[in-house]
């Protein structure tokens, strides 16, 4: 009982937590040097600033497993844009989805977009959606 009513408030320990390394976010160091100034509280800060939160942590966890299992009974079209290397959201599952037969799923591969693909790859992923 103790222990429910601490996580949500608790941080994840830096050495669990990979978006700690910025390189593995963002590929130009401009980007990087960004965040490091972008913190709330700071002027014109609009970042956390901080390691995310365990209950965030678990929310995003369970939304991504649900996902997962709803994705191959969707009847929308659908577009993933994922790098395979990407440090922050491991890229199994989505994986999966590239092998199944659906006409209006797709799957692309973005090889050294790391995490932040808008940031690190504007023109390929505008040009894809």
């Amino acid at each position: 009982y103790l222990v429910a009513p601490l996580i949500p408030r608790t941080q994840v320990p830096s050495a669990v937590e990979p978006v700690a390394d910025l390189s593995a976010i963002w590929t130009a160091e401009e980007h990087r040097d960004q965040m490091l100034v972008d913190t709330w509280g700071q002027p014109d800060g609009i970042s956390w600033g901080n390691n995310m939160r365990f209950g965030t942590g678990v929310g995003m966890l369970d939304f991504n497993h649900k996902l997962g299992l709803a994705a191959p009974s969707a009847t929308f079209p659908m577009l993933l844009l994922h790098d395979p290397e990407d440090g922050i959201v491991p890229f199994g599952p989505n994986g999966a989805l590239e092998t199944e037969d659906h006409p209006e799923r797709e799957v692309v591969r973005m090889e050294g977009g790391l995490h932040d693909l808008l940031s690190n790859q504007p023109e390929k992923v505008s040009k894809l959606i």
